[in-house]
Formats: structure tokens, sequence, C-alpha cells
């Protein structure tokens, strides 16, 4: 089973898609992600992540800030615990489960009245009291450079870059774009914010997670082979 997860906007794992295969390859990344391809749309950046990065088993120990989600574990234990029910019915019970916890998040997300979420609030908090320890001078137009008494980075708002690389990657301002705006005065922190509630709402208090439709709908291939269970020795 190949499952696409990301994180949300309150820092929580979104399951994307569920694929089915025989084994895990190359081969069957590069199939599920086709497929996840043509579902996402031309549009998206797929062709640009190596193969290597999809499957968690690739994975050094501490790179791609990989966090510990508990989707595929929750998978495991559901398809473990129905191991001699039919798949399509173990994939509509994973699909029940993550719809009941969708509408949990939407729920949330409804009660939400500040612009962003509780997980990147907590987050920009942080990055404000690490602020204080830097100095930022201004260089040239949107440039800043800042010192945090460990390295000197440098802050570029035009292309909403810091050689930290922390604002880039999580869409929060680190603690050097704070310092340096600081020196902008009239510049709030949230509008440099990618993450906000109103792509948290969005994201849960929409559409629902497909469910498999009726065999009579599903796509036939002109060409399939018939594989028989193998027999006992």
């Amino acid at each position: 089973m190949y499952l696409a997860v990301a994180l949300d906007g309150n820092h929580e794992p979104l399951l994307l898609a569920i694929g089915l295969g025989t084994l895990e390859c190359e081969e069957s990344w590069e199939w599920f992600m086709m497929k996840l391809k043509e579902c996402l749309g031309k549009d998206t950046k797929l062709d640009n992540i190596a193969i290597s990065k999809w499957a968690r088993a690739f994975f050094p120990k501490l790179c791609y800030n990989v966090k510990s989600i508990y989707i595929p574990e929750m998978v495991k234990i559901i398809s473990m615990s129905t191991c001699e029910f039919p798949i399509i019915m173990i994939i509509e019970l994973i699909n029940k489960s993550i719809q009941s916890m969708y509408d949990e998040r939407a729920e949330v997300a409804g009660r939400l009245s500040v612009g962003v979420t509780p997980y990147v609030e907590n987050k920009v908090q942080k990055h404000v009291n690490k602020s204080y320890n830097c100095v930022a001078r201004h260089m040239y137009g949107e440039t800043f450079e800042v010192d945090d008494n460990f390295d000197t980075r440098k802050v570029q708002f035009g292309h909403r870059v810091c050689s930290c690389r922390k604002w880039k990657n999580s869409g929060i301002p680190c603690g050097h774009v704070i310092a340096s705006l600081r020196n902008r005065k009239f510049e709030s922190i949230h509008e440099w914010l990618i993450i906000s509630s109103l792509l948290y709402r969005t994201a849960f208090g929409s559409e629902p997670v497909n469910s498999i439709p009726s065999h009579v709908h599903w796509e036939i291939p002109n060409e399939w082979v018939v594989l028989l269970p193998a027999k006992k020795k």
C-alpha cells in the first residue's frame, strides 16, 4: 500500500492518496506518482521530486525534516485487524476513519477566529523571542543582513527567502526575518506568512474523502492478466 502524506497548516498529517501494489519498488512508486499527478493536475511539482524521497524507508535519519506521523501506522493497524476482509472493504474502513478525522479538523477550523492556525501562532511567538538576540542591518533595497550571535544571515523580502532556509521551507518568518521587519516598521509579521487559517478551513471544510466507486464504474483495461493464487506446497 502506497500513501501520499503531507502536513496541513496546523502541522498535522494530511493523507492525499492511497495506492495498492504488489511490492515497494521504484517502478511502483513511479506509477503511483504519475497517477497522483493526474489527479492533482499539470501545475504540480512532482516531476522535480526524486522517487527516493517518496518512500520513508529511503530517508536518511535527519534529512528532509521528516515528522513521525500516525497515518501510516493507523492504516497498518486497520489492515492487520481486518486482514481477512476484501481489500475494498479495508480501504473503505480507512476512508471512514480518515473522514472522521477530517470532520473533527473542520469543526476546529470553523472556530478559528485569528488569521493563523494554533501551530503557526506558537511558532511565530518562538521566532519573535529568538529575534531579540538578532541585530539586523539594511543593506540595499529589500535586503537585510542579520547577525544572530552564531552566524550572519541574509534576508531578501523581494524573494521571500532567508539564507537559513527556514522561512522558505516552513512558510513562517524566522527570527532573522522578524528582526529585519522591525526596521521596516510599518509591516506586520502576518503579512509575510504563507500559511493561514483560511487555507486550513478550505482544506477541511469543503470536500470529503473520496470513496471507492461501485465495481460497475471501474475502468477495465483492454489487456489484462488474471493471476491465480499460488498453490501451497
